[in-house]
């Protein structure tokens, strides 16, 4: 075990006082592993970079005028740039191009190379990290556009549709069970990928099932006989409806944006 005394150094001082630890630089650039004698180079050079970033920014008067939040964001970008600084100068400012591909959030990095966890922002409201890469970090790439607004657009496609019911909690449901209904112990009403459809009037549950296969050919769907329960894979905004909105449910997943051309959201 190395020791070491603790200097009194503003920079260092920085990062204590407002919690932030780099961490390493990845060990991937374009998707090239890189060699041990690259990835110290990198390190170094990465870690030289930074210093000297944080240390101008501490002299200035935005860093003055910043609250202990916003000083945390700004010390993660400032490394951020200086790492992406030394990783183009080092390796000649490669990164990954996935054709059609659109660029990722704010923050995250096509290069094929994870920036260390404590580098990477957190991803856009409703997305959650993964451990698939890349790109960009905490994405799947998919051919289907996740956070889509099914509830609305089923009622588009399918004029006169009536949806009866769509997301619910735990809770709910074992007040249902109080009730009399049976709901399914794993329900995906329960994440929100579920809705439950009558027909219009006129029209029957054959026409009803026929119409969402049009709308969604990968679309689950289970006659009740006096509904069809429909399960959309990839979706999770189903809204709060009839007796569970009148609860007082939400849906947390409901408000989300669609997600980016190319990726999925998961659960």
């Amino acid at each position: 075990m190395r020791t070491s005394t603790l200097q009194n150094d503003p920079v260092n001082r920085a990062l204590l006082d407002y919690g932030y630890s780099p961490g390493r630089v990845p060990t991937k650039v374009d998707g090239r592993v890189l060699s041990p004698q690259e990835h110290d180079r990198y390190q170094a050079e990465a870690g030289q970079r930074s210093y000297q970033a944080i240390q101008e920014l501490l002299g200035t008067d935005t860093w003055a005028r910043l609250g202990p939040d916003d000083r945390r964001d700004a010390l993660q970008g400032t490394v951020r740039d200086a790492r992406k600084a030394a990783r183009e100068d080092l390796f000649g400012g490669a990164t990954a191009s996935v054709p059609g591909l659109p660029p990722p959030p704010p923050g995250f990095t096509l290069d094929g190379g994870a920036q260390a966890d404590a580098d990477i922002p957190p991803p856009p409201p409703g997305y959650t990290m993964t451990d698939t890469a890349p790109p960009p970090e905490g994405f799947t790439i998919d051919d289907a556009s996740a956070g889509a607004d099914v509830y609305n657009d089923l009622q588009a496609a399918i004029p006169g549709v009536r949806i009866t019911s769509g997301y619910r909690d735990e809770a709910y449901q074992a007040d249902m069970r109080r009730r009399g209904y049976r709901p399914a112990q794993n329900s995906t009403h329960l994440d929100g990928s579920a809705l439950d459809l009558l027909p219009p009037p006129g029209r029957s549950m054959a026409w009803l099932r026929d119409q969402v296969r049009r709308y969604d050919p990968d679309a689950r769907i289970l006659d009740e006989g006096d509904h069809l329960h429909v399960t959309f894979p990839g979706y999770y905004g189903a809204p709060a409806l009839g007796g569970a909105r009148t609860a007082g449910l939400r849906n947390p997943l409901e408000a989300i944006p669609p997600a980016p051309p190319g990726f999925v959201l998961v659960p």
